[in-house]
């Protein structure tokens, strides 16, 4: 399914985005010093004592950028880091049922999700313009309220609609601690609260915030941050894995 890997190959480019802006305070410190070294060896012959504080000045660039001095005072970009994985987490796993489910619903869904029945009102109807089987997955998506930056809803998803099964395992327990966290950071401040320490309860074993309490901040650094995208780079690419697969027939 190339379309899949094509909605694949951008949630990548979207994972790497987040990285490029985790690492953006590398990104500035390289090129400032380049630039000022630059400017050093300019005037080094003809100005040596003003050479020599400029790569003074170099010098405490490069032992900042070594010893990564401005990192701790990042928080909250590492917290939104976290956000925008969830995002794209999310986004990237609706792209894929929604372009799944009119091929495979029939062949591979659970029999009583075959049996589901969807309500629709006169408005919504006319809105579709018959293109039903080309909507399924939007519908079902709108009408069974699946939210894909829910663990659970993702799963019932693609287990019951398309026959897709989703592990678990660490790598998935540290998503929904991500997911958790993304509501936290965007609801509440940063702050756990009752939700959160609920919602991660169950997330065992997990590599990540191994202990929550009530009332806590969280604080997100960046190797938490890579590890929830690597994490997410391995659910999708078990999502696809199993979509590769042709569906055995298809009823529509």
């Amino acid at each position: 399914m190339s379309s899949i890997r094509a909605i694949e190959s951008t949630f990548h480019i979207n994972l790497r985005s987040v990285q490029e802006l985790i690492d953006f305070d590398r990104t500035v410190l390289d090129a400032a010093v380049q630039i000022i070294d630059g400017l050093r060896v300019s005037v080094d012959q003809n100005h040596p004592a003003l050479a020599d504080r400029i790569g003074n000045a170099v010098q405490m660039l490069r032992n900042v950028r070594t010893n990564d001095s401005m990192r701790s005072h990042y928080e909250t970009i590492y917290n939104q880091c976290v956000v925008l994985l969830v995002s794209h987490f999310g986004s990237a796993l609706h792209s894929i049922f929604r372009l799944s489910a009119p091929t495979r619903l029939a062949s591979s869904a659970e029999k009583d999700a075959l049996k589901d029945e969807l309500k629709f009102s006169l408005a919504e109807l006319n809105e579709l313009d018959f293109q039903m089987r080309e909507r399924i997955g939007d519908l079902l998506v709108s009408k069974r309220d699946i939210s894909f930056q829910d663990m659970q809803s993702t799963r019932r998803a693609f287990k019951g609609y398309l026959g897709v099964e989703i592990g678990s395992g660490a790598h998935v327990n540290n998503i929904i601690l991500a997911q958790a966290a993304r509501n936290a950071i965007v609801h509440s401040g940063a702050v756990i609260d009752v939700k959160f320490v609920k919602q991660v309860s169950g997330a065992k074993p997990r590599d990540l915030k191994l202990q929550v309490a009530e009332g806590e901040r969280l604080a997100f650094v960046p190797a938490e941050v890579e590890q929830v995208a690597s994490n997410m780079r391995e659910f999708v690419a078990n999502i696809t894995r199993q979509l590769d697969a042709p569906p055995a027939k298809n009823v529509f």
